[in-house]
């Protein structure tokens, strides 16, 4: 019997019993995981029950003349809960994420506890604080919710672009001393979350209102490599505040990475 212990910088509390993450056909056990507060445990134990198995076939065979492969399916079942939900597992997962396929679809329920934020409203602000658009949740049957992104190129609204825009040009030096010039975007958000159970409320609601940041170049360390620079982020935007004035806040911190 196998064990290995691991350390969470949050708590749960879990009993589940799952197929490898890695399986093939001579992998012949299950492992039991406990978790409890800060700390889960994986154990080793014997199988149980095996993964789903399903033969799929190339649609156009490769050069070796195998005609198709076994593509295996974990499943689990047992219970986590964490600080956000409890999450049920009675089956295959991941399945293929599909409400209209019940079958093949991640089998597993998630129940949110009644303080667990919901957001109810995402305002799109111009600079000088003013709402331009409001999206409310839950929202309606037919409703789709807009973002910048939506108004600026899905909708087409370029006289709104102008207004809602700020710009600001950025020249970044990394550690090795490499200069990097960079437009960036600036948008205005705010949004609003409430207790789910309690979200019709007006208390312990949580707002944060924020600057979207979005950079024509990446930026940072990482630019250039195959982890990706920074392009697109969000900063907080203080009442007392310019959206410019935020940025250049949030820069004064940023750490380059």
């Amino acid at each position: 019997m196998k064990v290995e212990t691991y350390k969470h910088d949050y708590w749960q509390f879990a009993l589940r019993i799952q197929t490898p993450y890695e399986y093939y056909d001579d992998t012949r056990h299950c492992l039991l995981n406990i978790g409890l507060f800060n700390w889960s445990w994986w154990i080793t134990i014997p199988e149980l029950f095996a993964p789903r198995k399903q033969w799929c076939k190339f649609s156009t065979p490769p050069a070796d003349g195998r005609e198709g492969y076994w593509d295996y399916t974990r499943r689990e079942y047992g219970f986590m809960a964490d600080k956000e939900a409890l999450h049920i597992h009675y089956g295959i997962q991941p399945g293929s994420w599909s409400r209209n396929d019940p079958e093949n679809s991640d089998h597993s329920k998630v129940y949110f506890w009644p303080w667990h934020p919901s957001i109810v409203r995402w305002d799109l602000l111009l600079p000088n604080g003013d709402v331009y658009h409001r999206n409310t949740y839950p929202l309606k049957k037919g409703q789709s919710q807009i973002g910048w992104y939506d108004v600026f190129n899905v909708l087409k609204q370029s006289s709104v672009e102008v207004e809602a825009v700020r710009f600001v040009k950025l020249t970044h030096y990394t550690k090795d001393g490499t200069e990097q010039i960079a437009i960036i975007k600036l948008t205005g958000t705010e949004r609003e979350w409430r207790p789910r159970w309690t979200s019709w409320l007006p208390f312990f609601k949580i707002v944060q209102r924020c600057v979207e940041c979005d950079s024509d170049v990446e930026l940072g360390e990482k630019a250039g490599s195959w982890k990706g620079g920074l392009m697109g982020w969000s900063c907080e935007w203080k009442h007392d505040e310019t959206m410019e004035q935020a940025f250049w806040r949030w820069y004064a911190q940023w750490n380059g990475k």
